[in-house]
């Protein structure tokens, strides 16, 4: 929408390789829909976060030390990870559609 296209556009105005390229060249940020879609868990998990998450855990692994390392050792903080999705053969891909359709 922001850059000025709806979805009845598709076909007639931008062709289906002209939304993939932009597609793939949005840019990798939680502003993008595209982007929140394919990384449903992560997408809010930034570079500055990860940066700001490491000076945390650094300032307080330093505390704990500089006080005779009392209790327990702090543990870095831990961001979400997207799975990796493997490719579907269409082996598999026989197999779950016939399952859908109870053909098993």
């Amino acid at each position: 929408m922001q850059a000025g296209w709806r979805r009845s556009d598709v076909g007639r105005v931008l062709s289906w390789s002209d939304l993939r390229d932009f597609l793939a060249w949005l840019p990798p940020t939680g502003e993008s829909a595209w982007y929140r879609a394919r990384r449903p868990r992560s997408w809010w998990v930034t570079p500055e976060l990860e940066v700001l998450a490491g000076v945390l855990h650094a300032t307080q692994s330093g505390n704990w030390q500089r006080g005779g390392g009392k209790g327990s050792q702090p543990q870095p903080i831990s961001f979400p990870k997207e799975r990796r999705q493997t490719r579907i053969t269409p082996d598999e891909l026989a197999r779950r559609r016939a399952r859908l359709r109870g053909d098993t």
